[in-house]
């Protein structure tokens, strides 16, 4: 991903996403490659610093930033990415907020409509640049997000040609010692957020495809600093829940395996695809349901299993690496260990298991 996007763009930052997943292991092992940092909260700013990012490798997006928040990225110095009127003028009014890298967030396109509940309409934008500019505080990027897991670059070139004008106007003014940053954020596909395809794109398609929606705004790729924010399409695919049978029971026509795990621990089961299995194969359907004492803990219905299936067997569901990871609730039962894989060596704990958490 990352050598894809630099082919295009001289000055790039991969900027992943912490908010999608911040084990340590994960965050860490990206800042040693040369990753950037994309934070959403004063928490999660708060574990980049720790992580070693500096301030200026960090991208302080979200739609609500706290005063002690925004002081903390103004000594920092984080880019802070706007959201709103109201976070533009609490931010003006910050004792270091003169000289500060502040970028805004434009809303995203509905039906070519600037419909997106976060991020400024293009009005707003401008009135955002005067409320700065009386304070002494220069907008030096845009930022984006097309809202989608996109299987193509379509959103994002929308996106780039709607807001082509005001980039321009942007561009023509910056400052001539920093690029002008245009951050088109995340949305990347993973395997799971598949519909049209079989395969996942390789990411020089939506980097060339970027590439030339800046040339045909006239732009000079070498005075603009490109960022993306992934975080699903890097880590999600790789994320697997490993559970265990604890009984077998029958209801009806329907047998049903009970396991150790809930679905408190994979929230985003309802809302987009997990693919689960068994690790014995097996062509006798069952039904899965998690251990927390609700009727619809289901994990899935109508899966193959081994027809001789038994406690102590193992089931897995795939594509739980992002987000599922840090709004799980363990307020039950211990939180599990993480084990990571590296290849061919022997998988290693990046985090033990934890006690359940009192509410």
């Amino acid at each position: 991903m990352r050598n894809a996007w630099r082919a295009q763009f001289p000055d790039f930052v991969l900027a992943y996403s912490y908010k999608t997943n911040s084990v340590p292991a994960v965050t860490q092992l990206l800042r040693g490659l040369g990753c950037g940092a994309e934070v959403v909260s004063g928490s999660e700013l708060e574990l980049a610093l720790d992580d070693g990012f500096s301030g200026g490798q960090i991208y302080f997006d979200g739609p609500h930033k706290t005063d002690d928040e925004l002081d903390l990225a103004l000594r920092h110095g984080a880019r802070i990415q706007i959201d709103s009127l109201d976070e533009a003028r609490r931010l003006v009014v910050r004792p270091l907020a003169k000289g500060a890298r502040v970028s805004a967030r434009v809303a995203g396109l509905r039906n070519g409509q600037e419909a997106s509940r976060f991020g400024l309409t293009t009005s707003e934008f401008c009135e955002a640049d005067r409320i700065l500019a009386r304070g002494g505080v220069a907008i030096s990027g845009v930022h984006f997000n097309t809202g989608f897991h996109d299987e193509d670059a379509t959103a994002f070139v929308a996106h780039i040609r709607h807001y082509g004008p005001l980039i321009q106007r942007y561009t023509d003014r910056r400052s001539k010692a920093e690029p002008f940053v245009i951050d088109i954020g995340g949305g990347f596909p993973s395997r799971s957020t598949l519909t049209r395809r079989h395969v996942l794109p390789h990411p020089a398609e939506f980097a060339t495809a970027v590439g030339q929606a800046i040339d045909q705004l006239g732009l000079d790729r070498a005075a603009i600093s490109l960022v993306i924010e992934p975080g699903r399409s890097l880590v999600e695919d790789h994320g697997v829940l490993v559970t265990t049978v604890v009984a077998v029971k029958h209801r009806a026509d329907v047998r049903i395996a009970v396991v150790d795990a809930g679905t408190n621990l994979v929230r985003s089961i309802t809302l987009w695809p997990h693919p689960t299995r068994f690790l014995r194969a097996g062509s006798a359907v069952t039904d899965v349901v998690g251990s927390m004492c609700f009727e619809n803990d289901y994990f899935a219905r109508g899966v193959s299993a081994p027809i001789d299936l038994k406690a102590g067997d193992r089931f897995m569901v795939d594509a739980a690496g992002g987000y599922d990871l840090p709004s799980a609730n363990v307020w039950l039962r211990p939180r599990p260990a993480i084990y990571a894989v590296n290849g061919d060596s022997k998988p290693k704990i990046i985090r033990e298991r934890g006690k359940a958490i009192r509410p």
